[in-house]
């Protein structure tokens, strides 16, 4: 069974996609349902922390910037789906709201550089 992100993504797609991530410094992932443990896992045990410090650093700035753009009375909803209540661990629910608000910014990032690698690919 195929996955649902990665079909609507072009192979070109794809490669800018992992290369946004790994020049990011974090774990490449096409699909915010998978589960990062497994790939940090794979990794060094300090290259695996360096990771985890960049994505939490890299969804707070958007958090941040998502919670700027809101107005006043949605900034309550739009702080429950991204934080954890104090003292509490981010549930699964958060984790992936975090993981699917970061894609989906690395993918905006990248719609640009491959609209600009598809005309040159087809200039050619």
């Amino acid at each position: 069974m195929k996955n649902p992100y990665e079909t609507c993504l072009t192979e070109i797609e794809k490669m800018c996609l992992y290369t946004v991530y790994l020049n990011e410094g974090i774990v490449p992932i096409v699909d915010p349902s998978y589960n990062i443990k497994k790939f940090l896992n794979d990794l060094p045990p300090d290259e695996a922390t360096k990771a985890k410090r960049k994505f939490r650093k890299l969804w707070r700035k958007l958090y941040k910037e998502k919670l700027n753009k809101s107005k006043e009375d949605r900034k309550y909803s739009v702080t429950q789906q991204y934080v954890a209540l104090c003292g509490t661990d981010p549930g699964r629910t958060v984790k992936y709201n975090r993981k699917k608000m970061v894609m989906n910014a690395l993918k905006e990032k990248i719609s640009k550089m491959c609209h600009d690698i598809n005309k040159t690919v087809n200039l050619v």
